[in-house]
């Protein structure tokens, strides 16, 4: 009866030793599975704000592209207007010119 005793007492160890490895296991399993999905998660979010950082830049780009284009056509514009001006000048020094040239002669 002892040895009985003694025998159900080994193997109650041995099934309690049993059923606290697979509750680590199933724990470790779990958790396992829980850092894969966060992980999973955390990269997606990442992805995501790498995407509307991307978006945001390209959206920057083409704003500082159409100001360049904006500024390229008023700078044009100033352009042929300076040379309007100075031809304008122009014809006024050659007028101013050609009158003190007849008041000479």
């Amino acid at each position: 009866e002892i040895k009985n005793k003694n025998m159900k007492n080994k193997n109650s160890k041995k099934i309690n030793e049993v059923e606290k490895e697979n509750l680590k296991t199933s724990f470790n399993e779990k958790n396992n599975k829980k850092s894969k999905d966060d992980k999973k998660k955390i990269i997606e979010e990442l992805n995501s704000e790498i995407e509307l950082i991307k978006k945001g830049n390209k959206e920057q780009v083409d704003l500082l592209k159409k100001k360049i284009i904006e500024l390229e056509n008023e700078n044009k514009k100033n352009i042929e207007l300076f040379q309007m001006k100075a031809k304008s000048f122009s014809s006024k020094a050659q007028e101013e010119i050609q009158k003190i040239k007849e008041k000479i002669i």
